[in-house]
């Protein structure tokens, strides 16, 4: 377990100082939404190790719940990213597809049980499994592969027409380096749990 927490903190670290490096080389709008995306990815792993590290049962449940809180939040921010970085202009139909985040990440926050029904120990505190409510799950799933699919869209469209003259290269290494991490992600935090493999 701590060669888990250890890495998830090395992870985290990377991701946060990533993001202030791409902060403070220009403050355009792809480069801030990008920065918040690699932000909230470091703050995901600070919330998994440290669900990891606590033997608070109570402490768990909410830390877990803030954990699956930020897969959500990632996936929209890098949905705007896409956009914007495509050369898009944001117009008001566009913020219209936060109204779905914002009604999740509600009842997230205010019913702790809506996606996690419980957390508990097992061999001897060493690790823990979640139990999760199936039926909320299989929306929250949705929302978050809905957004990652809705964002290649917006970005292989791209590639196959003349808006990213001169940028191809840039979002090959944007398709390949998210497309790799969101399958690990879907896997272990998405298909794994509803398959009853609750094991964190």
């Amino acid at each position: 377990m701590d060669y888990q927490i250890k890495l998830l903190t090395v992870v985290a670290i990377i991701n946060i100082l990533f993001s202030l490096f791409v902060i403070k080389q220009e403050r355009s709008q792809t480069n801030i939404l990008f920065s918040l995306f690699t932000l909230f990815i470091g703050l995901w792993s600070f919330g998994v190790g440290f669900f990891i590290y606590t033997s608070n049962q109570e402490f768990a449940l909410v830390s877990a719940n803030l954990f699956y809180l930020a897969p959500p939040l990632i996936v929209t921010i890098f949905f705007y990213f896409s956009i914007i970085f495509v050369g898009a202009t944001l117009k008001s139909k566009h913020y219209l597809y936060l109204l779905p985040f914002l009604i999740l990440s509600s009842l997230l926050i205010l019913d702790p049980y809506f996606l996690l029904r419980d957390v508990y120990a097992i061999d001897y505190g060493i690790h823990k499994d979640v139990v999760i409510n199936r039926s909320h799950y299989i929306f929250y799933s949705i929302y978050v592969v809905g957004y990652i699919i809705a964002s290649y869209i917006v970005l292989f469209r791209a590639k196959s027409s003349s808006a990213l003259l001169g940028r191809e290269r840039q979002l090959n290494v944007i398709i390949i380096g998210t497309l790799i991490s969101y399958v690990f992600a879907a896997i272990f935090n998405l298909l794994l749990p509803y398959l009853g493999n609750y094991q964190l």
